[in-house]
């Protein structure tokens, strides 16, 4: 029956690097952009900040994988096993959340009407979400090691 336990982090890791490897793609590509003129620049953002949706799929396959997880090894244990820094994590994620919501807003409007300040905007949102994801992980491993 473990074999359940590892589908499930299996996919947990999968959900992981589709959030994650877009988070440091966006950074990635948004710093390369810097280097592009003002007119070709708007479009290009525009079309990075679509590497959002992965990171939407990705926390839902957290998330999802994380409840079944939680669900299969029960709640009372995973919450005493994981102490502190699982709270910390939980607490993260939901932040997480809010901050994803708060992004794909942005970018509809970068999207409408791509001005410089919007798009620098979709940026700022986007190393803190980076930023906030890696502090969820650094919370799962001192939870769970």
């Amino acid at each position: 029956m473990n074999w359940i336990n590892d589908l499930l982090l299996f996919f947990h890791f999968v959900g992981l690097a589709l959030t994650l490897g877009s988070g440091f793609a966006t950074l990635r590509l948004s710093g390369e952009a810097r280097k592009w003129s003002e007119e070709a620049r708007g479009p290009l953002l525009v079309t990075v900040f679509s590497l959002a949706k992965n990171t939407s799929m990705g926390l839902g396959l957290l998330i999802l994988t994380g409840l079944g997880m939680m669900f299969y090894k029960g709640v009372g244990t995973v919450f005493a096993w994981g102490g502190p820094f699982f709270h910390a994590k939980l607490t993260l994620v939901v932040v997480l959340i809010g901050l994803l919501g708060y992004m794909q807003v942005a970018i509809k409007k970068a999207r409408q009407n791509p001005d410089g300040g919007r798009l620098q905007k979709v940026g700022t949102i986007g190393r803190i979400l980076l930023a906030v994801s890696l502090l969820v992980v650094a919370c799962a491993v001192l939870a769970f090691h």
